[in-house]
């Protein structure tokens, strides 16, 4: 497998940032009925403390003629089934998980549930998917700002570019601290 990185057609801007691959890179090999890469998210779309409805979106690749299902399955962190469902697969699909009892994840207690999304046809596994989930709900307002789980939080952070001027793509801690 030889990887070859061309830079030649692209003009920088302002400064020069490198060229090359400098991040880490995976090669993922799959069936040809598959979970699109980051093909399985979820929303919160209600939440109490009774009960949560979860959203799981599942985009599936390769499903031409296939007859197939996805199953899914929530595991609480000690690795308990806490809500499982099963629908018919197709191309790009939103499926209803609710879920008993949640615990919500905020920033005092960041519980995270795992999410086990499978395409089964036949009675074999196609392609399995694991996604974390933290329960919550986040909202937006231009009048009240950010709230987590019903509560106003302020967010806190910086616009950090990639690049550190004339060093490219090469990390310097004493630029880093500067821009900070």
């Amino acid at each position: 497998l030889a990887v070859r990185v061309d830079h030649s057609r692209f003009a920088d801007s302002r400064f020069y940032t490198g060229s090359g691959i400098y991040r880490d890179t995976w090669l993922i090999k799959a069936g040809k009925s598959h979970f699109a890469q980051w093909g399985v998210g979820y929303e919160t779309v209600s939440l109490t403390d009774k009960q949560a409805v979860l959203k799981v979106d599942a985009a599936i690749e390769g499903l031409s003629g296939v007859s197939a299902s996805v199953n899914l399955a929530l595991k609480d962190a000690s690795g308990v089934i806490v809500a499982k469902t099963s629908a018919k697969a197709a191309a790009s699909q939103k499926i209803d998980l609710k879920v008993r009892n949640p615990h919500r994840w905020n920033l005092d207690d960041p519980y995270l549930y795992t999410l086990e999304a499978s395409i089964v046809a036949g009675g074999k596994v196609l392609d399995k998917a694991e996604v974390g989930v933290g329960i919550r709900t986040l909202e937006f307002s231009a009048d009240h700002g950010f709230a987590l789980n019903g509560r106003n939080i302020k967010v806190k952070g910086v616009c950090l570019h990639h690049d550190l001027g004339v060093f490219g793509a090469e990390f310097n801690r004493d630029a880093a601290r500067r821009q900070l």
